[in-house]
């Protein structure tokens, strides 16, 4: 038997997509700007994805680091604390000490410098 070429492949309805989520494709356009080099694409990706996702922790992580890399020390603390926030809301002690840990490193860092 032939199949037909005109065929799609279609996920099964009872899977959710990651795309299904408002911030996962922002995500993966910062992802692709940091990939090419293009770093200041990148943060102001991840800032609207967080204005898009504001109540995912995970998206401020990844916009407090970013900022932090780019030397954007009021920036990342002020992401960091919102990401700790969320975490500790969702009761998620494991990931809120890391970011804890974090947040107290860039403040002795930045202390420092």
């Amino acid at each position: 038997m032939r199949r037909s070429r005109s065929r799609k492949f279609q996920p099964p309805a009872s899977q959710g997509s990651a795309l299904d989520r408002p911030g996962e494709e922002l995500l993966g356009r910062a992802r692709r700007h940091a990939r090419k080099g293009e770093q200041r694409r990148a943060w102001l990706t991840l800032q609207e994805a967080c204005c898009v996702s504001s109540d995912e922790p995970r998206v401020w992580a990844l916009y407090a680091a970013l900022s932090q890399r780019m030397n954007r020390i009021d920036e990342a603390e002020k992401a960091f604390s919102q990401a700790l926030y969320l975490r500790e809301r969702q009761r998620d002690e494991a990931r809120a000490a890391v970011l804890r840990r974090l947040l107290a490193d860039l403040r002795r860092n930045s202390r420092a410098a």
